[in-house]
């Protein structure tokens, strides 16, 4: 059986972003790390190969609630784990997906928006909040809660 590895930048192991982040945040970012799938890729320089390792899974990778409830995570810890992930620049949301009869899960990307962070030149995302009330769970409990 191959061994798995995941492979930390080591800038970012030096840089403050990562200290700054919750407990759950950093165990949630390492099981994205897990799920980076890598290729080996062969370039010349000068006269010597050298293999360097791209991801081949970018932007399409998927971490789901119910992964998140297995490993021992709640929905609402993960929620606010996604939620510091992508405010300090460590992952990007690339699809917003959709619950109820569609299923369609979130996409994320591993970023590098963290080098910036604490700068000027820091670019901001936030994940798009569902303010949907009268459509799906919120309106089942807007109607719950006036009984």
């Amino acid at each position: 059986m191959a061994r798995r590895r995941i492979y930390i930048d080591i800038d970012l192991i030096k840089h403050p972003v990562l200290n700054t982040l919750s407990r759950v945040s950093l165990v949630v970012y390492l099981h994205f790390m897990r799920k980076i799938k890598v290729q080996p890729h062969t370039t010349t320089r000068g006269k010597k190969k050298v293999t360097d390792w791209i991801r081949v899974n970018d932007g399409k990778i998927q971490f789901t609630y119910r992964e998140a409830e297995k490993l021992g995570i709640s929905s609402k810890q993960f929620c606010k784990a996604i939620d510091e992930l992508i405010e300090k620049g460590l992952i990007d949301l690339t699809t917003q997906g959709h619950g109820g009869w569609q299923r369609t899960p979130n996409l994320y990307a591993i970023s590098e928006r963290w080098r910036d962070w604490d700068t000027p030149k820091f670019k901001k995302m936030e994940r798009k909040k569902d303010k949907r009330q009268g459509k799906g769970w919120a309106y089942y409990h807007k109607i719950k809660k006036q009984k």
